[in-house]
This record gives C-alpha cells, structure tokens and sequence, in this order.
C-alpha cells in the first residue's frame, strides 16, 4: 500500500515536471521581446487609467459592491483542477485505481497552489477599489482576500468531488452550487459583514473536505470524464 502510494506519488511529480517544461517551451514561443514590451505598455495605460478612475471616487459609489462582488465570483472560477490524466492511464491505472485517491489529491494541492496565485493577484489589483469603491478599512479588504481563498479551497474541493463516479444530473448540481455559493459568500462578505462572509467560506470549505472525504471513499472514479475534463483544459 505504502509503495503504491509512493509510485503515484513519483508518477505525479513526473508528469508535472514534464507539464512544467513544456509549459516553459510555450512561453517562450508566445512571450517574444516585441509581445512583452507591447504587455508592459498596455498594462501601464491601463493601470494609469485604473489610477485615475480611483481619484475620481470621492464617496462610495452604490454600484462599487456589486462591481467587486461580480469581479470576485468570475474570478473565482479560475483555475481548474490539473490532473495531468492521459488517455492510457484508463487502462494502465485502473488496478490501482483503489490507491489513485491520493495522485488526485496531489493534483489538487497543486491546481490549488498556481489557482491561488490568480485569487491572490486579483485581490491585490482590487485592494485599492475596496478601500475607495467600497469604503473597507485595509483589514476589512485583507478578510475579503482570505475569504476568496477559502472559497477557491472549497471550490477546488468540489471539483476532486465530481472526478468520481456520480450522475450527470449531479455534476450539474456541484457547478450550480460553486455558482451560487459564490454569490452567497461574497454577497455576505461586501453587502452584511466581511467577517459574515468570512465565516460562510469557512463553513464551505469545512463542508467541501468533509463532502468530498466521503465521495473518495464510497465511489469509483469516473475515468472518461477526468480524461475529457484534463484534455479540455489543455486545449
């Protein structure tokens, strides 16, 4: 058992280091000299233009929670679980199929890792609109991130969930809810209290580990759609 935790351990670090490569291989093919200095000069018009709208706010403008509550919620559903799954792994990984819980759990440390690198980035270009859209004092702001990262470890819970076998209906359900839930919490959070909205999203996590704790227990892993899930994301 300790040794076939142990290989899917080895088989996971592999591939990811294989995936890293590549990834860099991409990189450098798409950020050439002329792109990144093209980069530099758009994102500096656009944050002296971000600069500028921000002096215009003089008081709370009653759009600017529903602003942050959208921007949060979309961002929220990006980054998705990275399972480096290949099409063979069907057949190949099927015998230790009982064991591949951990390989998945792997995967979605990592996915979680670069996800909350997005949650983290959106949250610091937010910052100053929280404190002048939003009128939040920098601790109130600084909640309102931590909570984003909760809810993506929560959401990054959910979609481990959907990688065993269950019905469709069902995974529609789980999509519904990382919606809605998102909705819920960060409504909580810019429209009641941060701190409301803190404790939903840790309410939410505690719930996703329990959920999905169980589901990796009882169920099989629904190969053809991690499979379809892993190839849809590369592409």
């Amino acid at each position: 058992m300790v040794n076939a935790m142990s290989d899917l351990h080895k088989l996971f670090s592999q591939r990811l280091s294989r995936h890293a490569g590549q990834l860099l291989k991409y990189l450098r093919l798409v950020f050439t000299d002329h792109f990144v200095i093209a980069l530099f000069f758009f994102f500096g018009a656009l944050g002296f233009a971000y600069q500028n709208e921000l002096k215009s706010l003089t008081t709370t403008v009653w759009w600017g929670p529903w602003l942050t509550l959208l921007i949060l919620v979309i961002t929220l559903q990006m980054g998705r679980l990275a399972t480096l799954l290949e099409s063979a792994d069907a057949v190949f990984l099927l015998p230790a199929e009982t064991t591949l819980h951990q390989y998945l759990k792997h995967a979605r440390n990592y996915s979680l890792l670069m996800a909350s690198f997005i949650q983290l980035a959106v949250g610091v270009v937010l910052l100053p609109f929280l404190a002048r859209g939003d009128r939040l004092s920098l601790l109130e702001a600084g909640v309102v991130i931590v909570t984003q990262l909760i809810s993506k470890a929560a959401w990054m819970n959910w979609q481990l969930r959907q990688s065993v076998q269950q019905l469709k209906s069902a995974n529609r359900q789980v999509r519904l809810v990382n919606w809605l839930g998102a909705l819920v919490i960060f409504g909580l959070s810019l429209l009641v209290s941060v701190w409301v909205g803190l404790v939903a999203g840790v309410i939410a996590f505690i719930t996703s580990v329990v959920g999905v704790g169980k589901r990796l227990q009882q169920g099989q892993l629904a190969w053809q759609s991690l499979i379809a899930n892993e190839n849809g994301r590369l592409l």
